[in-house]
């Protein structure tokens, strides 16, 4: 995607249902590989439902733990 004249790359995980924390650093450290072979600075980001983590559920909590590791 395009934003601002910059690329920017987005890796979907609903490829897994529920992904672990473990999953989630996975998909984000491969993310990186893939933008730095086409040449970008990677900075990654966790996007989970909840605003500024609020209401707590597991799926944002996955996330948090993911971002911890």
């Amino acid at each position: 995607m395009l934003s601002r004249g910059r690329a920017v790359l987005v890796a979907d995980v609903s490829v897994h249902d529920m992904p672990t924390a473990e999953e989630l650093v996975e998909i984000a450290v491969s993310a990186a590989r893939v933008a730095r072979r086409l040449g970008l600075v990677p900075r990654v980001a966790m996007l989970a439902y909840s605003n500024f983590g609020h209401p707590r559920g597991d799926r944002s909590d996955v996330a948090r733990r993911a971002v911890a590791l």
